[in-house]
């Protein structure tokens, strides 16, 4: 908690509070897949791509192979589970382009819009599986060798922001098999069914959703910083994050937002853009693009967003907020008066109310 006087004459107060709720995971095994299905695709349905090395029995140490038949478990597993997965190869070789794209950007806006915006998948999940030979022994006749599960690891990575959703480690007792691609085959059944469960509870239908928020066409990159605490006053925005400012004025921010994309965009047309409107001129802001969890506002008079602005004007918790919350805030004519020149149909709605 922090909080203080600012330059627009209100007392400022930044609280950060954690909410523990049931968990979903306690329901989403009761859920049917058309139940799944239908629960994933209204939280944006994200794609997913598994890569899962193993570490073989009797191998060189450090020596690992990407395994197919472990990941065609984990796929299945996904799949039936109602996910949509496309392959890691192509993912890969789209992160890595936009890493070089970012880093040898020079001065080219859509390349750098390319690298931010560009993903072939939501998550990346990736793993390694441990096994080890067993002491052989003889029995009925035979020469028996069994394999042990020694340890495996799962990790899912949010491609866009980098952000681990979901990390695990398992030391299992007593899990031997007769050779190596059964042990595999197993444990591959194993991380789909959990990452399966996992993944619905804590990342696609999380209340809170990350969104990638572009505001192209400010002239300094001071002035991004500071739209920062700007949006952090505006309602239903938990958090903001400034990634980047790009050449030719393009800010780039990640917003944690309680609800869909969907919700947010709606939230942005009803609200947040009439708040940024009222404060710095009407026509400033327009919403230019809106595709996947990827939103761009356009500034189309770039002199009226300036740093005095920015922090002398109301904020967008009054401005952008109901009518009640204004209403809390507003104790006096003369701060009335103050607000009402960045909303005029302020004094008229605050009698209805």
């Amino acid at each position: 908690m922090d909080g203080g006087v600012e330059p627009d004459g209100f007392y400022h107060v930044w609280l950060k509070a954690e909410v523990s709720t049931k968990p979903l995971g306690e329901s989403v095994r009761k859920f049917v897949r058309h139940d799944r299905q239908s629960l994933i695709r209204q939280h944006g349905n994200p794609t997913f791509a598994t890569n899962i090395q193993v570490k073989p029995a009797g191998g060189e140490r450090g020596e690992t192979f990407r395994c197919d038949v472990c990941e065609t478990e984990i796929t299945g597993r996904l799949a039936e589970f109602g996910y949509r997965l496309v392959e890691w190869q192509g993912v890969d070789r789209d992160l890595q382009n936009k890493r070089d794209i970012i880093r040898l950007e020079k001065g080219e806006l859509e390349a750098a819009r390319y690298g931010y915006a560009k993903k072939s998948a939501d998550v990346m999940i990736s793993g390694q599986v441990k096994l080890k030979h067993n002491p052989i022994i003889t029995l009925a006749g035979m020469v028996v060798q069994t394999v042990s599960l020694t340890n495996w690891t799962v990790k899912g990575v949010a491609s866009h922001s980098s952000e681990i959703v979901f990390s695990q480690n398992f030391r299992p007792r007593n899990k031997v098999f007769n050779d190596e691609d059964e042990a595999i085959a197993a444990v591959g059944g194993l991380i789909g069914k959990l990452v399966s469960e996992e993944m619905l509870s804590r990342y696609v239908a999380s209340p809170v959703k990350t969104i990638l928020f572009e505001i192209d066409g400010l002239d300094d990159r001071r002035i991004a910083k500071d739209l920062k605490r700007d949006l952090l006053s505006a309602r239903s925005i938990l958090n903001v994050r400034f990634k980047e400012y790009l050449r030719n004025a393009e800010a780039v921010f990640e917003v944690d937002y309680t609800g869909s994309v969907d919700e947010f965009t709606n939230y942005l047309e009803a609200e947040l853009l009439t708040g940024l409107n009222n404060k710095y001129g009407d026509g400033v802001f327009k919403v230019d693009q809106v595709r996947g969890d990827r939103v761009v506002l356009k500034v189309l008079k770039a002199s009226s967003v300036d740093s005095v602005s920015v922090r002398t004007n109301p904020s967008l918790s009054i401005l952008s907020g109901p009518i009640a919350r204004a209403k809390s805030v507003i104790k006096t004519a003369a701060t009335l008066k103050q607000v009402s020149q960045y909303n005029d149909n302020l004094p008229k709605s605050l009698d209805e109310f």
